[in-house]
């Protein structure tokens, strides 16, 4: 029954391996300093975000999954935990069969088996996490160099409240904005809150101070105001 009950748990540890949605790599425990780790085992989600089958990587060092395009310090800071029998925990871009480049969160443990050591890496697909990240870094660079007031607004509990500030964000226009917004007989009158839900960009005083809504519920708003030229 004991014998059993080991190859039944096996069974479906493979099984789940093959299985799982995340990636699950398994190398030998041969340093870098000597070629390696060498891959041992890719599971099925691995093999096809990448494109490789398993025969193209069994026994290749792992660092022939790593895209050229990745930061020196992390690839260093790597081998030297892979050297030394350290875990590693990194965001790191991975290569495809085709050269191309995705970027794949990973953590790496040392695990023990019938005396053999091995590394088992277990990560996923954040490319889309990176791209945002990058794309909002951009935005609010360029947001935050722009010349005259600019505030990103955001609705909560039915009031708007400024999430972002550039650097000439004038607080006068601040809680002119704010009132005009939240105070209920002024955004009656004006219709402020209809028509920016409609789309509309709205110009609220003759020297060019305006709110935009940056989603078609006007959950968010962009006010700005720029300098004269």
């Amino acid at each position: 029954m004991e014998s059993f009950d080991a190859e039944r748990n096996a069974r479906l540890l493979a099984r789940a391996a093959e299985e799982a949605l995340d990636f699950i790599l398994i190398t030998d425990f041969t340093p870098p300093s000597r070629g390696g780790p060498f891959i041992r085992y890719a599971n099925e989600s691995l093999l096809r975000a990448t494109g490789f089958a398993m025969i193209e990587l069994l026994g290749r060092p792992y660092h022939e999954l790593l895209h050229e395009h990745n930061d020196p310090a992390t690839l260093r800071s790597m081998a030297r935990n892979l050297e030394d029998s350290k875990a590693n925990e990194k965001e790191v871009r991975l290569r495809r069969k085709d050269g191309s480049a995705f970027w794949v969160e990973f953590a790496g443990k040392p695990l023990s088996d019938a005396g053999s050591k091995y590394w088992v890496a277990i990560g996923r697909d954040i490319s889309l996490r990176r791209q945002a990240q990058e794309q909002m870094t951009t935005l609010m660079t360029a947001i935050d160099a722009v010349s005259g007031h600019l505030e990103i607004y955001a609705l909560e509990n039915g009031e708007y409240s400024a999430i972002f500030q550039n650097a000439e964000a004038d607080s006068d226009i601040s809680e002119l904005v704010e009132t005009l917004l939240n105070e209920p007989v002024l955004r009656e009158a004006t219709a402020l809150r209809a028509r920016l839900s409609a789309g509309e960009n709205v110009t609220v005083t003759t020297d060019g101070l305006q709110i935009r809504p940056l989603d078609k519920n006007a959950e968010t708003l962009i006010c700005i105001k720029q300098k004269a030229s």
